[in-house]
């Protein structure tokens, strides 16, 4: 990934809307530029030299980050990765839910979480209530849990070469609260959690469209089977971690590229996996 602030040449930029003599960029947006593709800084409002050739305005001055076609995503999950949250949403849950066995309850992570409970409730508008008074009461407790070792500097590392994004069945605002409790927010280009879309596969979709990037340029760092059906339903690989909610027994049903133990082997285990995806 390469940075800077040259002047450029818009070659192909679907998503600019252009408004006078100004080209008003949203965050992130992507541009192809002399052949390679960009994302633009956030916020940015840059402004054109009106002539324009056949190949697009000239920009003089924009700020942009090189996005390589090949650039790599890492698609990150939240509870139990980050954060040792298990013993939260086991207690939460058995206090609506005092017939559920911690076993039965971890077992619902074998899937997508909130398509084992549809399963259960039926789909039920009480199912709906549960779920705000679970957040409302997972979001006062989550902050007082440490990060794991070594997480947040093993992330701030990654986030020089690659594009990190939150992908949670938590809602955001909690997850939001507790990376930038622990200065780590600035890592994550996005955070995508339940009220964006319950459905993680649909969350992979959605990065697959909004980055213009594909399966082979990603992969799933999550500690749960469920996860990894999913990643593995979009043809997205995993890397799973033993430190969350399933142990390792569980987590090799999954078929991951590697199951890690401790936060500092993530950097090699993901520069491995994409050596294979070359």
């Amino acid at each position: 990934m390469v940075k800077g602030c040259y002047g450029a040449q818009i070659i192909h930029a679907p998503l600019l809307t252009i408004a006078a003599d100004h080209v008003a960029i949203e965050a992130r947006t992507p541009l192809r530029i002399d052949g390679e593709l960009y994302f633009v800084g956030k916020g940015e409002n840059v402004s054109i030299d009106t002539k324009v050739d056949r190949r697009g305005f000239v920009l003089p001055g924009l700020c942009y980050t090189q996005m390589t076609m090949d650039n790599r995503f890492l698609l990150i999950d939240f509870d139990g990765v980050v954060v040792d949250s298990l013993h939260i949403g086991w207690e939460i849950n058995h206090s609506f839910r005092p017939e559920m066995t911690k076993e039965q309850y971890l077992s619902l992570f074998e899937g997508n979480i909130y398509e084992k409970f549809d399963e259960i409730d039926k789909g039920s508008n009480e199912d709906r209530e549960e779920d705000q008074k679970f957040f409302e009461l997972y979001a006062e407790r989550i902050l007082d849990e440490p990060p794991i070792k070594d997480i947040v500097e093993v992330f701030a590392k990654l986030n020089e070469d690659h594009t990190l994004i939150v992908i949670s069945s938590s809602i955001n605002a909690p997850i939001e609260r507790y990376l930038e409790e622990h200065n780590i927010r600035h890592a994550f280009d996005a955070v995508m959690g339940a009220d964006v879309h319950k459905s993680k596969r649909e969350k992979m979709r959605m990065v697959f469209e909004k980055y213009g990037t594909s399966a082979k340029n990603c992969v799933f760092i999550t500690d749960t089977l469920g996860d990894m059906r999913e990643a593995h339903a979009m043809g997205v690989g995993s890397i799973a971690v033993s430190w969350g909610f399933h142990p390792h027994e569980t987590l090799e049903k999954g078929v991951p590229f590697r199951i890690i133990d401790r936060a500092d082997e993530l950097p090699d285990t993901i520069e491995d996996y994409f050596k294979e995806m070359e």
